[in-house]
């Protein structure tokens, strides 16, 4: 089922008789002097115009269709953020939110200089991080480091926390309550290998303290890690990727301070060593969480998708439904809003759901999906990209049709 689309949606007042009238006398008038035969009959079709006059009837501004080249970020059905380029001026971020659904945006950025292109991050995710409608945070990328800006007013104001000198790129960014937050940091990658560091705050981002390192013998060497996350201030997980027979998580107990191996078990044993994917898991409350694992499949031009669940807070995790993918054009999205309700993208342009085994519910026709976000079994946002431009779509039905959400920017 194609999405319906509705570029331009505007919402008009009552059109008065006489500024009907008045229109069609002009456009009768304009015909005759050029000679050309209008047939302004009573069977004429008629539009409006609206009347620029003092005494017209206002009207409520049109609907805005501009590119919205934005991640978002939904916390409940009204409230949701959105980070992406200043249409103004692309070099610059800017922080939207919305506490009407999506119907009014607002521009909520710090008021400062915060540059988006840089070499310091990996993508725009990797900036913004939240844990209520009223506290949330913005990296500003500088030239000695970077610095973290906090509100706990919903983004009415807004604190700078001290510059944190940073070697290395940002990979991921996140906070567990209102004080305890990680920044993630990739120095060096290699072949099989990388170098990273772990930076924590207590205090909400005032301030920050580099808790562990590869160097300094907290975070293991071996394998490519995934930005950490947390289920609490204390036990977090990080992904790895590596050539091996069985997927490897890394896990902490002591708030990222130092790192262990967990090994994942699956039900099937894996034929060679494949270069494995583990991505670190994304926690639905502190003792649910959601794990992928993905990996070539040793003889076939698929990749096989697995999907790791845990109850337990990470002390153990089960293997869920897998499902395979072609490698053309792989980017692997998802979303969970429960560990038997989640939704699946590997080609941006067909959509699964868990039922529980995946199946294919929607497929775009000539729109690419970029990203999705659902807060409930029905209610779902997603950015389709069709004609070189971004539209903000809704969905009612859990993913099986999606129509354009119309906004408005103030």
């Amino acid at each position: 089922m194609n999405p319906e689309y509705s570029m331009q949606v505007k919402r008009r007042g009552p059109i008065t008789l006489f500024k009907t009238v008045r229109w069609m006398f002009r456009v009768c008038t304009v015909a005759l002097l050029w000679g050309s035969l209008l047939g302004c009959t009573a069977n004429t079709p008629s539009s409006t115009v609206p009347d620029s006059s003092p005494t017209a009837s206002k009207e409520e501004a049109p609907k805005a269709t501009r590119d919205f080249n934005y991640r978002i970020h939904r916390y409940d059905a009204q409230t949701a953020w959105a980070v992406g380029s200043n249409p103004a001026n692309t070099n610059q971020l800017q922080l939207l939110m919305t506490h009407d659904g999506g119907e009014h945006w607002q521009d909520v950025t710090p008021n400062s200089d915060f540059p988006v292109s840089s070499d310091k991050i990996t993508s725009l995710d990797t900036l913004f991080a939240y844990v209520n409608p009223d506290r949330f945070w913005i990296i500003q990328m500088q030239d000695q480091g970077i610095a973290v800006y906090t509100t706990a007013d919903g983004g009415v104001s807004w604190n700078a926390g001290k510059t944190l000198s940073v070697d290395g790129v940002v990979t991921g960014f996140s906070f567990a309550d209102e004080q305890q937050g990680w920044v993630y940091v990739n120095k060096k990658t290699g072949l099989g290998y990388a170098i990273d560091e772990i930076y924590r705050t207590e205090n909400a981002g005032s301030s920050w303290e580099m808790i562990s390192s590869v160097e300094g013998g907290g975070i293991p060497m071996d394998g490519e890690k995934a930005a950490p996350s947390f289920a609490n201030g204390q036990v977090g997980f990080m992904g790895v990727s590596m050539a091996a027979s069985e997927p490897t998580l890394y896990r902490t107990d002591n708030g990222g301070k130092t790192w262990k191996a967990q090994k994942l078990m699956l039900s099937k044993p894996i034929e060679g060593s494949p270069h494995l994917t583990v991505l670190s898991p994304s926690f639905l409350n502190e003792q649910q969480g959601i794990l992928p694992v993905y990996y070539d499949m040793p003889g076939t031009n698929q990749v096989k998708i697995i999907f790791f669940q845990t109850t337990d807070r990470g002390q153990s995790w089960t293997e869920g439904p897998d499902i395979e993918a072609s490698p053309d054009a792989f980017q692997l999205q998802y979303d969970f809003v429960s560990l038997s309700e989640g939704w699946l993208c590997t080609d941006r342009t067909t959509l699964y759901k868990s039922m529980p085994s995946w199946t294919p519910i929607f497929t775009a026709a000539s729109e690419k999906i970029d990203q999705f976000d659902f807060i409930n079994s029905t209610s779902g946002w997603a950015v389709f990209m069709k004609d070189n431009k971004h539209l903000l779509m809704e969905t009612k039905d859990g993913g099986q049709s999606w129509s354009a959400l119309s906004t408005s920017w103030y």
